[in-house]
């Protein structure tokens, strides 16, 4: 993803909960797009937020509302 959209987006990500935001939630072409550094400062969000997490067998993912799952690293 273009670095201008991304900090666009990572902006308003930090104005909101992203684990709850209906952007984000069904946003999933976002998350598809980004790119390995854009996506560790995601993580790096959803660690401040609080967002909640669950354990698969590859790892620890983030879970958002809907069901997206976000790996954690």
């Amino acid at each position: 993803m273009k670095t201008s959209a991304f900090n666009r987006i990572y902006a308003e990500a930090q104005r909101v909960n992203i684990q709850s935001s209906e952007w984000f939630n069904f946003a999933g072409f976002f998350w598809m797009q980004c790119s390995e550094r854009q996506l560790q400062k995601m993580r790096g969000l959803l660690r401040a937020q609080g967002c909640r997490t669950v354990q698969k067998d590859d790892g620890e993912w983030f879970a958002l509302d809907n069901g997206i799952l976000v790996k954690a690293n």
